[in-house]
């Protein structure tokens, strides 16, 4: 069996927040990336210490979150997602985390939305809330 790319997406006022994860037999993955509204200008922070922080409360974190994408266990690629979609789903953290992602923008290592285009298994315009229309391998969880 291959392993199924999830995608669950937060807007925010002046960023967009995609979580994407991979669960299956394989290893699997866990990304965040943010967007900034007004440019498009895109960046992974997964290894931000933001997102690190709000992942482990530990005071060593695993080798693999050192990374962009983190290569990890299917089951700690869902534990991560799922933890990290309750917090952003809380208003206050996801503010905080607009406010350090506005820090962040200025001092550069974004790169242009074009960048990242051809990086997911599916296409961002073929998710919509019809599963009739979603590739069997794909789907958007809803949270």
């Amino acid at each position: 069996m291959k392993n199924t790319q999830h995608l669950k997406s937060f807007e925010g006022d002046l960023f967009y927040i995609d979580i994407i994860w991979t669960t299956g037999d394989q290893p699997a993955t866990f990304e965040v990336r943010a967007t900034n509204a007004d440019t498009d200008v895109t960046t992974t922070i997964t290894n931000q210490s933001a997102i690190v922080g709000m992942i482990t409360d530990a005071k060593k974190t695993p080798a693999y979150m050192k990374e962009e994408i983190w290569n990890c266990t299917s089951t700690d690629a869902d534990a991560h997602a799922k933890k990290m979609i309750a917090l952003l789903a809380q208003e206050p953290v996801f503010q905080q985390l607009e406010e350090f992602l506005e820090s962040d923008l200025v001092t550069g290592g974004w790169d242009s939305d074009d960048e990242f285009g051809d990086e997911l298994a599916f296409d961002e315009d073929d998710l919509d809330d019809d599963p009739l229309f979603d590739d069997e391998d794909t789907h958007e969880d809803q949270f």
